[in-house]
Parts: structure tokens; sequence; C-alpha cells
């Protein structure tokens, strides 16, 4: 909006599922029709593989050599090359001689390491704090929130939120469910998506954005067993609302481990179902323990990953590619 109201024109993409060779195609030939429709460009670096229009940031929000990487051939061998090969080259081409932004740390590592692309620079991402705020200290509101969603008034609720896929660790999350105690459960939820039954999971479909926000202060903790993440705003949303997080050393949860030896306890670097059923277990017998990570967590975020200081690095950065 500083932009906006500066009178900067800013054409923001974001990606549209795996379709980048026409896509990227579609958005060079409008520029090339419009003629100069923007004073600066922001988008995924594989949309910008044909683009001749500067100047332009190129944003790393993942690497698809990366995510194949880490689930291999299960989603089919077509779909792994095309992650492997032909993603990672158009983003390795969009980057190109660009102002190169990665959306973490790991995303900047796995960019370096599989596209030859070093990013000049990382923007961690943020959220709205004040959005995603802990429930109140009492808990009195907890078990309303529940029943509006349809989930159980008492026990023990994990959450995960995420696509139903062996790259964001369903599995893992099944066979965890699976080992929790009497009482406990596991819901599985994703704004905007809509999920095929899976037995013993609680499942919500096509949660909305402001109600993510209630469904964070339902539950008690957040699991995430993402195998691949360039970020993984799940991670930071559930820590802004005060739950611990068990979640696997990927995207911005590697940034964590980094960064805080407490929370690091609880950030897996095997996935296996031990790996996360154990921490799990540890925060279902107590509630102390929960409420300490889930302080912790949320003073992180309030260091690392408010908007403010985001907004400014984004607002910097643009201007300084137009000047």
């Amino acid at each position: 909006s500083k932009l906006a109201d500066s009178g900067r024109r800013i054409r923001a993409l974001r990606p549209l599922g795996v379709d980048f060779p026409a896509v990227g195609w579609q958005l060079a030939r409008q520029f090339r029709r419009d003629g100069s429709p923007a004073d600066v460009v922001v988008g995924d670096a594989a949309l910008l593989w044909a683009l001749r229009f500067e100047p332009a940031v190129a944003v790393l929000h993942g690497n698809g050599a990366g995510h194949a990487a880490a689930i291999g051939g299960r989603r089919g061998w077509h779909l792994y090359a095309q992650y492997r090969w032909l993603i990672n080259s158009l983003a390795r081409r969009g980057a190109a001689h660009r102002q190169a932004v990665a959306v973490s740390e790991f995303c900047a590592r796995a960019a370096a390491r599989y596209t030859g692309v070093p990013a000049a620079r990382v923007i961690d991402n943020a959220i709205d704090t004040e959005h995603f705020h802990p429930a109140g200290e009492s808990g009195s509101d907890r078990p309303g929130l529940r029943a509006s969603f349809g989930l159980p008034e008492r026990g023990f609720l994990a959450l995960f939120v995420g696509r139903p896929t062996y790259s964001k660790g369903i599995d893992l999350v099944s066979a965890v469910a699976a080992r929790l105690g009497p009482g406990a459960g596991v819901v599985v939820a994703k704004p905007g998506h809509k999920h095929a039954r899976l037995p013993g999971l609680h499942v919500l479909n096509d949660v909305s954005y402001d109600r993510m926000a209630d469904l964070y202060r339902a539950t008690d903790t957040l699991l995430f067993p993402s195998r691949y993440e360039g970020c993984g705003l799940a991670v930071l949303e559930a820590m802004a609302s005060g739950l611990p997080v068990v979640a696997g050393r990927v995207g911005v949860a590697d940034s964590v481990a980094q960064r805080d030896p407490l929370l690091a306890k609880w950030l897996p670097d095997r996935w296996e179902p031990d790996a996360f059923a154990e921490p799990m277990a540890a925060l279902q017998q107590s509630a102390e323990l929960r409420r300490q990570l889930g302080e912790a967590g949320r003073h992180y975020v309030l260091r690392h990953h408010t908007l403010e200081p985001f907004l400014k690095e984004w607002t910097d950065l643009i201007e300084s590619a137009v000047e």
C-alpha cells in the first residue's frame, strides 16, 4: 500500500500450480503486447523465464529440485522430472541477472545448491500477529471454538495444516495419530482446499483465513512433518497463536532450529514416525510444557516475523529496483 500510494505500478505474480512454462510464456506475450504495464514486476522466478521486462524481482518461494529430492518418485516420475529439471531450469533462467529474493535461509541454500542462483537477499516471510494470537489465559473460549468446528470439546487435539500428500507428511500424521493416547486426536485442515476422507483423523474442508486463526486457538499443538518447504507459513501462524510446534526441519522450521535451542528440541530432522510421535506424546502429557513452548514460539515470531519490518524491506527493495 505504501508503494501504491506513491503512484508506483507494481505487477505481482503468484505461482499457478506447476504450469510454469505456459504461464511464463503467456506473461511474456502480454508484456510485449501491452508495452510496459508496470513500473516493476515481482514474481516467482520460474514465472519470469521468458520475460524481457526490467526491472523485475525474482522471488524464490521454494526449489523444484529440492522438492523432487525430498519425495523421489512417489508422486509419479513424470512429476518428479517436472520438478527436478523443468521447473528448476525455468527458475534459473528467470532469476539470471536479476535481483533474487528467497523467503527463508533454507530456501536460499536450496537455490544455491540445486539451481545455482545464490539469493542476493533473504527476506523472511511474515504474518499478522494481531490476527494470529493466543487464546485467552484461562482457555475458557476453547470448548466453544471446538464446538464451532464440530470437534470434541475435551481432550488433546493436534493440528495438521496442508495438503494430504506424501510431501507434506500425511503418512507420518496418520502414524502419529494412531500412537496418541486415549482421548486424543489429530485435525487435518487447509484453507481453501478440499480433502479426501482420511480414516482416524478429524478432517475440516475449506477453512477460511479468518477461521484458521480460531482453529489454531482451538487446538493444542501443530504437527507439521512436511518433507520439503520453502517457508511453511503454518509454522509461523501456529507459533504466533501460542501453539507448540513439532515440525520437520525444512523451510522456516530450519531457521527456528538454528536460532532457538529450546524450540529446536521439538523439530525433528528424521522423517520417521517415532521422531514425531515421541515429542507429541510428551506434549500430550503436560499442559505446562505446552504453555512454555507456546510462549517461546510467540516471542520468536514477534522477534523475527512481524509485518512492519517485512514490509519495509520489500518497500525499500522495490523502490531501489525502480530507481
